[in-house]
C-alpha cells in the first residue's frame, strides 16, 4: 500500500493504473479457466445466500462492437448471488436487440459494459434510442471508457 501511495499520486491512478491492468490479466485467466474465483460464486446456491426471491431483471451485455466481458461478468454473478435475474446477452450486442430483449422482458434495468472507445459512442446510442421510445427503466453503464 505504501509503495503505490508513493508511486501514484492520487487512489484514482491506483484504480486506473495497476488495478485495472491485473483485472485485465484476471480475465483473461478466468477465460482460459485457469483463474477459479468467480466460478466459485457461480456454484453457490443463490437462495442460500440471501434467502430471498428474485428482486430485479436486468439485461446485461457488452455494447455493439465491444468482446469485453469480464465487468459484465462479475455484475451478472454478484446480481444472481443476490437471487436477480439476470439476462446475459454476452457481447457485441446491437442496440435494437437489446431494447427488444428488455421490453419482451419486462425489465428493470439495462447494464452495459464497454472497454474500447468507440462502446460510449453505441451506449448513447442505446440511451438516445430508449428516450426515442419511451422507455421508463433506468440505464446503467460501466466499464473503463465511461470516465475517459
Amino acid at each position: 500500500m505504501e509503495e503505490a501511495r508513493n508511486k501514484y499520486p492520487r487512489p484514482i491512478n491506483v484504480i486506473e493504473g495497476p488495478l485495472m491492468n491485473n483485472m485485465d490479466k484476471v480475465g483473461v485467466l478466468f477465460g482460459d479457466e485457469k483463474q477459479q474465483n468467480l466460478k466459485l460464486l457461480q456454484q453457490q446456491d443463490n437462495t442460500s445466500i440471501t434467502g430471498l426471491d428474485s428482486q430485479v431483471t436486468i439485461v446485461l451485455t457488452a455494447v455493439k462492437g465491444d468482446i469485453h466481458d469480464i465487468e459484465k461478468n462479475i455484475v451478472g454473478i454478484v446480481l444472481g448471488c443476490n437471487n436477480d435475474r439476470v439476462i446475459d446477452l454476452r457481447v457485441t450486442t446491437p442496440c435494437d436487440k437489446i431494447l427488444k430483449v428488455a421490453k419482451e422482458e419486462n425489465t428493470d434495468f439495462i447494464g452495459l459494459s464497454g472497454l474500447v472507445t468507440s462502446s460510449l459512442d453505441e451506449m448513447i446510442i442505446v440511451a438516445k434510442e430508449m428516450q426515442r421510445f419511451n422507455f421508463n427503466i433506468s440505464l446503467l453503464i460501466g466499464g473503463t471508457i465511461r470516465s475517459k
